[in-house]
């Protein structure tokens, strides 16, 4: 969600807040090299949180990450039916 602001003649600002739920709850991966023609209900994690790499997996996940962003733009008016808008923005997901 976010709010257009205008701060010059044509120049604005949009900051910008979202939820993101994301949830997978069957997986099933074809692309095992060992086993090119089987499926695998599993997805393989790599988490390493010492320096010892022990084998994790699961068969569901969920992700629920808080995106902030921020655009700034102008906009270009050509004459009173046409108009061009540009922006540049960024976003920072927090997981």
């Amino acid at each position: 969600m976010g709010y257009k602001m205008l701060f010059r003649k044509s120049w604005y600002i949009i900051p910008s807040i979202g939820y993101y739920k994301f949830t997978v709850d069957d997986i099933i991966n074809n692309s095992i090299p060992a086993y090119p023609l089987g499926t695998r209900r599993y997805r393989t994690i790599d988490y390493h949180p010492d320096s010892t790499p022990l084998g994790y997996s699961t068969r569901k996940y969920h992700y629920n990450n808080l995106s902030l962003g921020i655009a700034l733009g102008k906009e270009f008016i050509i004459n009173n039916k046409f108009q061009v808008t540009a922006d540049m923005s960024f976003n920072y997901q927090l997981n």
